[in-house]
C-alpha cells in the first residue's frame, strides 16, 4: 500500500457544482443522478462553498424545511477547506479526520483541480482509514469516538442521528449511523429524493 499516492490520482477531476441559487430540491436531484455524496458551489466563477447530503439531511429534512424554497447558498459550508493536488492520500484523510468532513476540494496551479472523498479513497485504500485513525490518536490524544470528531472506519463510535454510541456505524446518505438508524435514513432519504416534495 502506498500511502504517497497524491489525491490528484483519487479524486473526481469533474465535481458536481451549482449556483448557490439553485434549490436544494434540484441539487438533491443533481447528486442522485451523478450517484454522489456532495457539490462545489460557485459564484461567479469563484468556489465559495460545499453542500454535502449531511447538509441537505440535517438542515433541511430533519428541520423540516421546504426543498422548494430551500437554496442551495443557504445551507451550504462556506469556505471550504481545500487540499494541493500534490498532497496524499493519507494527508487528506488527517484532514477530514480533524475537522470531522469527508469531501475535500483539490487545488493546484491557482484553480481547483477536483474534489477528494473519503469514500472514494476508502474504495482505493481501505487500510489508510484504520492508519488514519491511529494518527489522530496519536496526536491529538483521543480515541475518535466522541462527537465533535467522527471516526473514519466503520467500527464503533457515536451515531450522527440518535448520537448513541453503537459498535458498528454504517455509512448511509454520507452519515455515519448505528444498524438501528441505519434504516430510517434510508427510507427518509429516498422518499426525500424521489417524492414530490424534491422532485
Amino acid at each position: 500500500m502506498d500511502t504517497r499516492l497524491p489525491v490528484a490520482e483519487t479524486m473526481d477531476d469533474d465535481p458536481l457544482a451549482m449556483d448557490p441559487k439553485t434549490s436544494v430540491r434540484d441539487a438533491a436531484s443533481a447528486m442522485q443522478a451523478r450517484g454522489v455524496g456532495g457539490l462545489l458551489v460557485f459564484d461567479g466563477g469563484r468556489m465559495t462553498g460545499i453542500l454535502t447530503e449531511r447538509d441537505i439531511l440535517t438542515k433541511v429534512v430533519a428541520a423540516g424545511r421546504d426543498t422548494t424554497q430551500t437554496t442551495v447558498g443557504d445551507i451550504m459550508t462556506p469556505d471550504p477547506i481545500t487540499i494541493p493536488a500534490d498532497h496524499d492520500i493519507l494527508e487528506a484523510l488527517r484532514v477530514m479526520r480533524a475537522h470531522g468532513i469527508r469531501h475535500l476540494p483539490v487545488v493546484g496551479g491557482g484553480r481547483l483541480r477536483g474534489m477528494v472523498t473519503e469514500r472514494a479513497i476508502s474504495r482505493q485504500a481501505p487500510e489508510l482509514l484504520q492508519i488514519a485513525g491511529d494518527w489522530n490518536t496519536i496526536t491529538n490524544g483521543h480515541d475518535g469516538s466522541s462527537s465533535s470528531v467522527r471516526p473514519l472506519a466503520l467500527v464503533g463510535g457515536v451515531c450522527e442521528t440518535c448520537g448513541n454510541e453503537a459498535d458498528d456505524l454504517v455509512d448511509v446518505g454520507d452519515l455515519m449511523v448505528c444498524e438501528e438508524c441505519a434504516e430510517t435514513v434510508r427510507e427518509t432519504t429516498e422518499d426525500e429524493v424521489q417524492s414530490p416534495v424534491l422532485g
